[in-house]
């Protein structure tokens, strides 16, 4: 549901950039913008500089955007998009309809800002078929309205995402708990013998059971990648998946999560170890929660992400481990995507701002032996890091 905090953001946004309106179509932008998690990536948002904002979505998500969002804050107009005689793009169905709105805010004429060089996205309720817009949707656009000037407004929208609304923090916090069930399954389950993806499935489809409520619009799935034995000391490579490895006693068991919970995502890792933990284990264990700690200390409205990165890296050198075992920067942003901006980077000189939410994971990797990795959110306060992640970090003999 979207806020007023957002739209004021969004509005006096556009005042600044001297833009009349804002155009998305991407479902991620739409959740982002407007507050509704489409269904099947063929809802628009028009946001006009002063005055109420547009959702078109079609007939078929009728019911789910009337339950989804405050009208008093936004006006939902449907369009007919399923047809049995007729073969047509979401844009071809919408025109109509979206020309009418155009027209009735008076921005025939006007600047209005699109995605025209997105490159990320998140998946909808129909996860497994993936849409965004592109140049034949923009085409269509500045063909319907010639007299109209497009601007790519795409480095805007991803300002403006960083940033989170109390409301969005309370829904990232929601993904967040939903997650930390499907956690509970790496430590309270017997790993020896299972394979990588049976766990991962377990652990995917607690999350899809216990976050999926009686509400229909209440939906949650989660994204398991599970590496175990020396595999783990490859996690780092982001070739994220779960393989048929079968886990054996003395393995360390290494869970990347992303976890959406109607629509909001979070990012989590936790680590095990099939049987008892090596005393290497839980040295390397010890030392990632101390960098996370490092890291979390650093933050501070005003200053540059990459203090956070030295403070987690600069803690693991001074232990004896640089580059040739942590391979990758510290963190991220998330939110309205798994991944998104701004990075924690030794060379990101993006400044903290309150209310941007982040995923801070400093790991290690020992080829041939195991990888571990210790990864938590928090978002950026007055008074620094506030972890919003309460999942232990803990080997059990």
């Amino acid at each position: 549901m979207v806020c007023q905090d957002r739209l004021k953001l969004i509005q006096n946004e556009l005042v600044t950039q001297q833009m009349d309106a804002l155009f998305v179509r991407a479902g991620v932008n739409v959740l982002a913008m407007l507050g509704y998690w489409p269904g099947n990536h063929a809802v628009a948002g028009l946001i006009p500089a002063t005055g109420k904002p547009v959702l078109l979505v079609p007939e078929t998500e009728y019911e789910d955007a009337c339950r989804a969002i405050d009208e008093d804050l936004v006006v939902l107009k449907t369009y007919g998009l399923e047809s049995t005689t007729i073969l047509r793009s979401a844009m071809d169905a919408m025109l109509h309809t979206l020309t009418h709105e155009i027209k009735r805010l008076g921005l025939t004429s006007g600047k209005i800002g699109l995605e025209l060089s997105l490159e990320d996205g998140a998946v909808g309720k129909l996860a497994g078929d993936f849409k965004y817009p592109s140049k034949p949707t923009w085409d269509q656009l500045e063909n319907a309205f010639a007299q109209g000037k497009f601007l790519d407004a795409t480095d805007i929208i991803l300002r403006l995402r960083m940033k989170k609304t109390k409301l969005e923090i309370d829904f990232v916090k929601k993904a967040i708990n939903i997650a930390q069930k499907g956690l509970d399954m790496l430590y309270n389950t017997e790993l020896e013998s299972m394979t990588e993806a049976q766990l991962g499935a377990l652990i995917e489809g607690t999350i899809h059971g216990e976050g999926t409520g009686k509400n229909d619009l209440a939906l949650s799935r989660a994204f398991a990648s599970v590496y175990s034995g020396e595999r783990s000391a490859k996690q780092w490579t982001h070739y994220a998946y779960s393989s048929g490895r079968r886990i054996h006693r003395g393995d360390m068991v290494v869970v990347e999560l992303g976890s959406v919970s109607d629509g909001y995502w979070c990012d989590l890792t936790r680590c095990a170890p099939a049987g008892r933990a090596s005393n290497k284990m839980k040295m390397t264990l010890s030392l990632l929660i101390e960098a996370q700690n490092r890291g979390l200390a650093a933050v501070k409205v005003g200053e540059p992400f990459s203090t956070v990165n030295d403070a987690c890296h600069n803690f693991l050198k001074s232990k004896g481990f640089d580059e040739m075992y942590y391979k990758h920067a510290c963190g991220h942003g998330t939110g309205f995507n798994y991944h998104e901006g701004p990075p924690i980077h030794a060379a990101s000189g993006q400044l903290m701002e309150e209310g941007m939410v982040m995923c801070i994971e400093p790991g290690l990797y020992f080829p041939g032996e195991f990888g571990l990795r210790t990864e938590d959110i928090f978002v950026v306060t007055q008074h620094g890091a506030e972890l919003l992640s309460r999942h232990p970090h803990s080997f059990t003999d």
